[in-house]
């Protein structure tokens, strides 16, 4: 989420929908590479 923040707040708003789509995907990523399968946020990512 911080990167698309930090997008957001810059004003450097995604130019294409492929370029949203690939940040959300990356942060459902991050949540199942970062948190063991027994949490709420690996859950949630999956």
């Amino acid at each position: 989420l911080k990167t698309m923040s930090k997008r957001l707040e810059s004003e450097q708003y995604y130019v294409t929908f492929e370029m949203f789509v690939a940040d959300m995907k990356r942060m459902f990523t991050n949540a199942r590479t970062y948190n063991s399968p027994d949490t709420i946020y690996y859950k949630l990512a999956t």
